[in-house]
């Protein structure tokens, strides 16, 4: 007999630097409600060494250790940003507490415990010297508002534990709320919401390198790129506006975006997540028109900075 999804975990915490992994058991963080894991795999660089005057292999050797994690959640907590922006400032008191992300050249380093009770010996993997590579939020109609990690990671340990941790990691309640689009708007400027908003995506890249040396399979160390943000929205189509803006062939005069993401609450009872997307760049424009459906238009775009900015009851990043 097997075991579902019900019988694993997930949390993951932040490393003091790139090689110190979180110990097994204290992950800090749940990536937010709803996690699913969507992909997971290693790659140990295998070669096949052939030789003349056989047709069979000889013998294998190994190259660098390389690992991919995939994650997917709903949007409830604000704490993922700092795998891409840097760490967050906080500010605030009794219970009222913002968090400020602003993009910097830091690249945290993590450590995930994947969490599996199987029939006869439990396994636990402790993911390490982990990085982001891209990080979505997406979002439409009667829908959550869905977050996709995709993450690289540099290290585990050569055997799988078998302990599982006692007190896994759940969500913070003094910063989690359930995002869906009845509490999001796209803003353009910041503060004036755009009407009849469909669906939006926005992707972060930072361009994260791991670096290796001889000697060791395992990364160690990691630098950043070019931080990439680029998204797309749809909304009816209202006016000339959005078309005007990109036949312009020029940054618009409106050049921020702003998804909010709120509970509509107020001082030690709000929960909001406000991401500012400034310096608009917009080429292309997709306009599908059915007899019998709303008639909208896709605006993808791209951005030169970005600010998250958190308001819970959470004084600081677990």
């Amino acid at each position: 007999m097997g075991n579902s999804g019900i019988f694993a975990y997930i949390e993951y915490g932040k490393q003091s630097n790139f090689t110190t992994a979180v110990a097994v058991g204290g992950a800090t963080r749940a990536y937010g409600l709803d996690q699913k894991v969507t992909s997971f795999s290693i790659n140990e660089n295998k070669i096949d060494l052939g030789d003349l005057n056989s047709p069979l292999i000889q013998k294998y050797a190994f190259g660098n250790f390389e690992g991919s994690l995939g994650v997917e959640w709903v949007l409830s907590n604000p704490w993922i940003f700092d795998s891409v922006l840097g760490n967050a400032a906080s500010t605030g008191a009794a219970g009222d507490f913002t968090h400020t992300y602003d993009d910097s050249k830091t690249v945290n380093a993590f450590t995930t415990e994947l969490g599996f009770d199987a029939e006869t010996t439990d396994r636990v993997i402790q993911i390490q010297r982990q990085t982001t590579r891209l990080l979505t939020i997406s979002a439409a109609m009667n829908e959550t508002v869905k977050t996709r990690g995709d993450f690289q990671f540099g290290a585990t340990p050569t055997t799988a534990g078998t302990t599982l941790d006692a007190s896994i990691t759940a969500e913070d309640v003094g910063s989690q709320f359930a995002y869906t689009m009845v509490y999001s708007t796209l803003e353009n400027p910041s503060g004036t919401a755009l009407a009849e908003v469909q669906s939006f995506e926005l992707t972060m890249n930072p361009n994260i390198r791991m670096i290796y040396e001889p000697n060791s399979e395992n990364a160690v160390a990691a630098y950043k790129g070019r931080l990439d943000l680029s998204g797309r929205f749809v909304l009816s189509v209202k006016d000339n506006t959005w078309w005007n803006n990109i036949r312009a062939r020029a940054e618009p005069t409106n050049n921020t975006i702003r998804l909010a993401f709120s509970n509509d609450l107020t001082l030690t009872n709000e929960k909001a997540i406000l991401i500012t997307l400034t310096g608009l760049g917009l080429g292309t424009l997709n306009i599908p028109i059915d007899q019998y459906e709303l008639v909208t238009e896709e605006i993808p775009f791209t951005a030169r900075d970005i600010q998250v900015i958190a308001n819970n009851g959470t004084s600081l990043p677990p």
